[in-house]
């Protein structure tokens, strides 16, 4: 998308992008409701997709790629039987994003020839693989990105939960996520066992809601499979994961629960409490919405100009008068505000790469 996109465009090629792929996957709904489910319920159901303001906003706006899953997961519960091609269109949209593995259980209702079900996983296994394959020959292990790091940053290390906002309402944290595997794996075999096997959206439908409840992570765009599962059973219901996720992203974040059980520093170190954020002399940095989040991140604030290298150079653990803090969890931004401007670093390890800046002029941010 980058190689076509013309100079200057920015985010714009990738909102078209978004445009197209929540069009297309109004299209295939509504092949699909006419074709497999109600024909005469079709553009109703459609529209709970086309109409719901997850669509605009997610897909479009922030033009995430799960919208591409979106509409592979459709494609793939819209074929006529649980053979090669499902199993197919299901790699190919694990392979764009992890969620929609949920929807194997669904994929493979009432399905209990084990042929059958080796024909779906077995093509399944060999899309993602077929996927990951270049990445795998170019990096190895690396292929895993961030991932090991999002699952320790977002809360789901044990021993450190910030999530399974519901069951901990009834559990302990240390039982939180034992019970919501046993869960989810009772909850599969339900759906796989008992499931439609005319309407496999459905039994995808429960497990994926069942696991964005349970799990809760802060991120609406991750409920857009749920919508279009919706769309495609009718069950509008639903449609409250993603306002439940919009609530989270919105109203709170993993780093507010935390403090008060470890005990960490309202500061990086370093900072005082009324006072700039462990910024270099001379610089005048300061904290921009430290808040809750800084006592996770532990980060420090650097300068918006890098003392070498140019605005988008790479600053070094010396690049900061004060220790450069070190971070359990991966990456992590920081920002600093001097001369009306915002700066962003981001921390990886023990270096700092900065990313850009933020001109704050009459009140309104222009990125650059």
């Amino acid at each position: 998308m980058h190689a076509l996109s013309p100079s200057g465009s920015r985010h714009k090629p990738l909102q078209a992008g978004g445009v197209v792929l929540a069009f297309g996957t109004t299209l295939a709904l509504l092949a699909v409701g006419r074709r497999r489910g109600d024909p005469s319920r079709a553009p109703a159901r459609a529209a709970l997709w086309g109409w719901c303001p997850a669509v605009p906003f997610e897909a479009v706006n922030n033009a995430h790629i799960d919208t591409l899953g979106v509409l592979l997961t459709v494609l793939a519960l819209g074929t006529a039987t649980a053979g090669t091609r499902r199993g197919a269109l299901l790699g190919a949209a694990i392979a764009v994003k992890l969620l929609p593995v949920l929807a194997l259980p669904g994929a493979l209702a009432g399905q209990r020839s084990p042929a059958r079900v080796a024909r779906v996983a077995s093509a399944v296994i060999a899309a993602v693989a077929l996927a990951y394959l270049p990445y795998v020959v170019a990096s190895g292990t690396g292929v895993l990105g961030y991932l090991p790091g999002y699952l320790q940053e977002e809360g789901y290390e044990p021993g450190d939960v910030h999530r399974f906002a519901l069951l901990r309402l009834l559990l302990p944290d240390a039982a939180a996520g034992a019970t919501v595997v046993v869960l989810l794996a009772l909850t599969a075999l339900y759906v796989w066992w008992r499931g439609d096997p005319a309407r496999p959206w459905r039994g995808a439908l429960v497990l994926t809601g069942t696991a964005l409840l349970l799990v809760s992570p802060s991120y609406p765009w991750y409920s857009l499979l749920v919508v279009g599962l919706v769309a495609l059973d009718g069950r509008w219901e639903w449609l409250t994961v993603t306002m439940a996720g919009t609530v989270l992203y919105l109203g709170g974040s993993p780093c507010t629960a935390s403090p008060s059980r470890r005990g960490r520093t309202a500061r990086p170190p370093g900072a005082s409490r009324s006072g700039p954020a462990c910024a270099p002399p001379g610089h005048g940095g300061s904290w921009i919405g430290a808040g809750d989040c800084a006592r996770e991140h532990r980060l420090c604030a650097y300068p918006r100009t890098p003392p070498a290298g140019g605005r988008f150079g790479r600053l070094t653990r010396s690049s900061c008068s004060a220790p450069a803090p070190r971070r359990r969890n991966g990456p992590g931004v920081v920002a600093v505000e001097e001369g009306g401007e915002v700066a962003f670093a981001v921390v990886f390890g023990g270096g700092v790469e900065l990313v850009g800046h933020l001109g704050v002029v009459d009140g309104a941010v222009d990125g650059a």
